[in-house]
């Protein structure tokens, strides 16, 4: 006799995906703007059917997966973040564009569960230099509360580091 049966392999839950960067103001314009996931489990997550539903529009697809310990990048526009950034995957591009001013970012799961929401801003405590002087957002706070600016530093890398972990901060003396 024939038997159906569904198989589910073991995976990390999309729970473990954080927005790890945000490219909100670039120098060069809106077309430049990107966002990156990152998987903070040692296991891969499925990402089918996720999609961000508030400041960006974007849907992963059936197979679409996210290996552990990985970056992912989503971009306002393929050419542009092409000719900007040589060589750096991403892995799809967006619809609408991240406020300048700041909004609220939220990635959801197919039965509409909030996997995150970020509400970032470019007042009070949040890092100045993110804000059209050339830096991204960084999550250095993995596990902190993702809507609370102390979370969050300018990148160190000038433009960012899209696809990759954003090095460490080298201050000497006085900043």
């Amino acid at each position: 006799a024939l038997n159906e049966a569904t198989f589910t392999l073991a995976g990390s839950s999309p729970n473990a995906l954080v927005l790890s960067e945000i490219m909100y103001n670039a120098t060069a314009g809106s077309l430049f703007e990107f966002v990156e996931l990152y998987n903070t489990s040692d296991v891969a997550v499925d990402l089918a059917g996720l999609r961000f539903t508030n400041g960006v529009l974007f849907a992963f697809r059936e197979g679409d997966t996210l290996g552990p310990m990985e970056h992912l990048v989503l971009v306002a526009d393929a050419s542009a973040f092409e000719a900007w950034y040589p060589g750096v995957l991403f892995q799809g591009v967006f619809v609408g564009q991240l406020d300048n001013g700041g909004e609220k970012i939220t990635l959801t799961a197919p039965d509409d569960h909030t996997i995150f929401s970020v509400d970032y801003n470019d007042r009070r405590l949040w890092p100045l230099a993110a804000d059209g002087f050339g830096r991204s957002l960084v999550l250095e706070d993995i596990g902190g509360d993702p809507d609370d600016p102390r979370s969050w530093r300018s990148s160190t890398d000038f433009d960012g580091s899209p696809g990759r972990q954003d090095p460490e901060p080298n201050y000497h003396g006085v900043v």
